[in-house]
């Protein structure tokens, strides 16, 4: 009864991990399909409501705006909320400081698609990261959990974010440097320094090290069940 119960259980969690599988290829499709792809789906029905406006919209990046502009994008929104002023109970208010912006990039349909391909592409390996997952649970359900295939997934799902987040995130930013250097903002502005979020890659590497020990143990498991 109690394995039962606790299969069961892994079931519920293979179909969730099924369902976010479908969802991230989903969204991937989106942007193949939407304005950004090949155009054949008018995605701005929907967009907002699902959350698919980046998808929807005009490529844009996140820029550095250097010299004196971006000291007076700053100084400009400042004076819009009115800065500083002195009262009884101390100086309230607030200011803006910074020379980071956003720049919508009117380019050709080529370098859109390319803009959208480096988007699209990591959501499809998301959903590889979730299919492998469901895989996984669906072996430990029919108690097949210290299968040689297990132990390879494990370790293929460390890898995937070990190595594809960073290699997702240079690819974002190789994207933007390319388009913001070629376009009539690279006079005054460049592309958002590149930023590897490093605990993913950390993260990645404790599941490949997990994966390492997964197959250590099945093997020792396999070992003392042909000694019995």
């Amino acid at each position: 009864m109690e394995t039962k119960v606790r299969r069961s259980a892994v079931g519920v969690v293979q179909v969730l991990a099924l369902a976010l599988a479908a969802i991230s290829a989903a969204w991937a499709l989106a942007w193949l399909l939407g304005p950004n792809g090949f155009n054949v789906i008018p995605l701005y029905r929907l967009g907002n409501a699902l959350t698919w406006s980046d998808a929807n919209g005009m490529p844009y990046e996140a820029v550095t705006v250097d010299g004196e502009a971006g000291g007076q994008t700053a100084a400009a929104a400042t004076e819009i909320v009115g800065g500083l002023s002195d009262t009884a109970n101390g100086t309230v208010g607030s200011t803006f400081f910074g020379d980071e912006s956003y720049v919508v990039l009117y380019v050709s349909s080529a370098k859109e698609f390319l803009w959208m391909a480096v988007r699209a592409v990591p959501l499809l390996g998301v959903a590889g990261i979730w299919w492998l997952v469901a895989r996984i649970l669906g072996d430990i359900r029919r108690g097949d959990g210290f299968a040689r295939k297990v132990e390879r997934r494990i370790i293929a799902i460390g890898a995937l974010v070990a190595v594809g987040s960073p290699l997702a995130t240079f690819a974002q930013w190789k994207v933007a440097d390319w388009l913001v250097s070629g376009s009539s903002a690279s006079e005054i502005a460049t592309a958002a320094p590149l930023n590897v979020n490093l605990s993913v890659v950390a993260m990645g590497l404790v599941i490949v090290a997990i994966g390492i020990a997964w197959q250590e143990v099945a093997s020792m498991r396999r070992e003392l069940e042909g000694l019995v």
